[in-house]
C-alpha cells in the first residue's frame, strides 16, 4: 500500500525543455483514464506496477525463469513466455538479468523525496525560469499528491506546471489551481464521437473543464498532437481554433503547440505485450504542418510546431 501522501509514478526526468519554460524537472505520473492509440508512454496507462520485457536485449539464459517464486516465466525452445496471472511484480526477474531486458515501471515516492530531486536544480530554475511539471499519464488521477506536491514545491517558490488530458472532474482542478503557474492542456478533437475512436472515452468533459480554466482566466498553454487520420486536416484545427475564440473571453491562451505525431514510444508496446495501432503512420510532412499551423494563426493563436 501506498503511505499517506505518496504517490505513483514510473519516471522522473532532470533537464526537460519540451514542458514547460525554462529548464524543468518533470514528473512522470502512473495512471491515464485516456487509451489514446498513439501514446508515446503506454506504461503510464494504468496506475499499478508492470514488466516490460525488451526482447532485443534477452539472451533467453533463464535467469529470470529460475528466480520467480510465482512460475510466471517459462523459456521454450527459443522464445521467453510470460504469464502476468499469478505475477506480483516483485521484481526479482529485473534484479538478476544481465542484460537489463526486465524493467519494472512503477514506483512509489514520497513528496519530499521529489521536493529533493527539485531543489538539485533550483539554480537552473532561477536562471532558466524553469520549474516542476507534473506530467504523465494523467497526474490529476493522483489529486491528494498532486496537490501537497504543488504546495510543497510553492512553498520553495518554484515555479509549477502540469500537463493534463482534462479528463478528470473540475472539483480536482479548483483544488490545483491556487498552485499552478501554467497548465499545458490537450485538445485533441473537437468532435466527442471521433475523440472516442482514438482515446477510448468523449471529449465533453475534457472540453467542458476547459471552458471552465478560461473562464478563472487560468494561464494555459493548448497543445494539439497532430495525429495522421485522426486531426491532421484544415477542419478540425479549424474547429479547435472556432471553439477557442468561442470561450477565450479575455483569458490567457498563451500559445498553441502543434505536437507531431511520432513513433518514439513504439518499441514499449511490445515489451509490454501490447499491439501499436497505428503501426504504418508517418509523421505529417512540413507543408501540412505549416498548413495547420497558419489555421490556427488565422484564429488569433500564436503557434509552434514542437518536434519532442
Amino acid at each position: 500500500m501506498l503511505k499517506n501522501g505518496d504517490g505513483t509514478i514510473f519516471n522522473i526526468q532532470r533537464y526537460s525543455v519540451n514542458d514547460g519554460p525554462g529548464i524543468r524537472t518533470l514528473v512522470f505520473f502512473k495512471g491515464c483514464p485516456l487509451r489514446c492509440e498513439w501514446c508515446s508512454n503506454p506504461e503510464s496507462q494504468k496506475k499499478k506496477r508492470q514488466i516490460m520485457v525488451f526482447d532485443n536485449l534477452c539472451t533467453l539464459c533463464g535467469a529470470c525463469a529460475a528466480v520467480c517464486p510465482n512460475s510466471c516465466i517459462t523459456i521454450q525452445e527459443d522464445k521467453r513466455i510470460y504469464d502476468p496471472k499469478n505475477c506480483d511484480r516483485c521484481g526479482q526477474c529485473r534484479d538478476i538479468c544481465p542484460n537489463s531486458a526486465v524493467k519494472l515501471v512503477g514506483e512509489k515516492i514520497s513528496i519530499k523525496d521529489v521536493v529533493a530531486i527539485a531543489e538539485k536544480d533550483y539554480l537552473f530554475y532561477l536562471n532558466s525560469g524553469g520549474g516542476v511539471t507534473l506530467g504523465g499519464g494523467e497526474p490529476t488521477m493522483q489529486p491528494e499528491f498532486s496537490t501537497n506536491l504543488l504546495k510543497a514545491l510553492k512553498k520553495y517558490g518554484i515555479h509549477t506546471a502540469i500537463e493534463t488530458c482534462g479528463y478528470t472532474e473540475w472539483r480536482i482542478f479548483e483544488r490545483l489551481l491556487p498552485f499552478l503557474d501554467l497548465v499545458l492542456y490537450d485538445v485533441k478533437h473537437i468532435n466527442p464521437f471521433t475523440h472516442e475512436t482514438q482515446t477510448g472515452k468523449s471529449n465533453q468533459r475534457i472540453l467542458r473543464n476547459l471552458v471552465n480554466l478560461l473562464g478563472k482566466k487560468a494561464p494555459v498553454i493548448i497543445r494539439i498532437p497532430v495525429i495522421p487520420g485522426f486531426n491532421d486536416d484544415i477542419q478540425a484545427m479549424n474547429e479547435i481554433g472556432l471553439f477557442l475564440n468561442t470561450h477565450n473571453h479575455n483569458a490567457v491562451i498563451e500559445r498553441v503547440d502543434l505536437l507531431p505525431y511520432h513513433k518514439l514510444g513504439i518499441n514499449k508496446y511490445k515489451a509490454l505485450g501490447l499491439s501499436y495501432k497505428l503501426d504504418g503512420s508517418q509523421t505529417p510532412e512540413k507543408k501540412r504542418l505549416e498548413e495547420l499551423k497558419q489555421t490556427l494563426v488565422d484564429h488569433g493563436y500564436k503557434t509552434s510546431i514542437e518536434f519532442l
